[in-house]
């Protein structure tokens, strides 16, 4: 049976480490109708990016996300599980608010 796909509107986040060459942070990112945000504690690593600004998301795995855009990539370690169907629809929200798909 193929899972349905969350409600765009269903907000939620997941704690995570954003990967860096040298250090890294901890923190959360939190997902919205719009936007992802990546909050943490860590001075100055805190970013929102507005779904028309993502290039692209990608993941190798439940526990792997990639947001690029046009700054950089950022990597991040998930400390939950992402679902292939959430992340289908966080995938499907990006292409619609770019324009790329109806």
């Amino acid at each position: 049976m193929a899972a349905l796909a969350e409600s765009p509107d269903d907000d939620f986040a997941i704690p995570v480490k954003h990967l860096k060459s040298i250090v890294g942070s901890q923190g959360t990112l939190e997902f919205g109708a719009d936007s992802i945000e990546y909050a943490t504690e860590a001075p100055g690593e805190s970013r929102t990016w507005r779904y028309s600004d993502i290039d692209s998301i990608s993941s190798s795995g439940q526990f792997q996300l990639t947001i690029t855009t046009i700054e950089k990539g950022f990597n991040f370690e998930l400390k939950e599980a992402l679902s292939e169907s959430r992340y289908n629809q966080i995938w499907l929200d990006i292409q619609k608010k770019n324009g790329r798909i109806q």
